[in-house]
């Protein structure tokens, strides 16, 4: 990710969601991606994770 003027966030929602078909998404968790080194890195456990698509999306 790139900020303007070197400005960057302390931490940013993440949405993990998930689609059996990848076409309807359904938010699961939200994690926060915090500072890590010079970039941004989040994690996050799925609980009964069944077999679909999986995706992070920010704004």
């Amino acid at each position: 990710m790139d900020f303007p003027d070197g400005w960057m966030p302390a931490d940013i929602p993440v949405h993990i969601q998930y689609s059996r078909d990848g076409k309807r998404w359904t938010d699961l968790v939200t994690a926060q991606a915090g500072r890590s080194g010079e970039g941004h890195a989040f994690s996050a456990d799925i609980a009964d994770a069944r077999r679909g698509c999986f995706r992070a999306q920010f704004d």
